[in-house]
């Protein structure tokens, strides 16, 4: 990382430019929990008028990762001084330009996230984290035969477009990791397949 003792006037704007920074707020829907979570343009408008007021701006560079989407943040500050943050690499789940989209999406926005300290409302990674999803889970009665029918079929059609996007074994993991399922819900979750063909 560069020192920042070489970039005076990129790291009093910056200082100046943090403190100004408002929280991402949760604008977006997760579509297999259905919790909110702060979308990259709720980071990006979190940090644009600060940045701007303040002559700093960034620019986002994709890096070649291979089985990742990687992307780099670089922050510049208008004297010509600049940060190049380094690099966030996050896996894709199914080899396709829709798979490598999602994840690069998901770069992005954590790139963003960690080279200026944005917070969000909470602590969470698109929900499947935070208190909101343990809270609801909690809440959906849950017992030996599966997760509660009415609250299944609610969040069916959640997951519904999840299975455009990911293979059935990898739905079927990510659901199974916050929800008990039985064995005719995993069936259910598994002819998403044949639905979202």
């Amino acid at each position: 990382m560069e020192n920042l003792q070489n970039l005076p006037n990129f790291a009093k704007a910056f200082t100046k430019a943090q403190s100004e920074f408002n929280t991402a707020a949760k604008t977006s829907t997760n579509a297999v929990f259905g919790s909110k979570y702060a979308d990259f343009h709720s980071v990006s408008k979190a940090i644009r008028d600060a940045l701007t007021n303040n002559g700093l701006s960034f620019i986002q560079r994709s890096v070649d990762s291979p089985g990742n989407a990687a992307v780099s943040t670089i922050i510049i500050h208008e004297s010509g001084e600049m940060l190049d943050c380094g690099v966030v690499s996050v896996p894709f789940q199914v080899n396709d330009s829709v798979g490598y989209g999602s994840a690069f999406t998901f770069a992005k926005r954590y790139s963003l996230e960690a080279a200026f300290g944005v917070a969000r409302e909470d602590a969470d990674d698109d929900g499947a984290g935070s208190t909101e999803i343990k809270t609801s889970s909690a809440k959906a009665e849950v017992n030996e035969h599966g997760l509660d029918p009415a609250e299944f079929e609610k969040r069916l059609g959640l997951w519904t477009n999840m299975a455009k996007h990911m293979d059935c074994e990898a739905l079927v993991a990510t659901i199974s990791s916050k929800f008990k399922l039985n064995e005719a819900q995993r069936k259910a979750i598994a002819g998403l397949y044949e639905v979202a063909k």
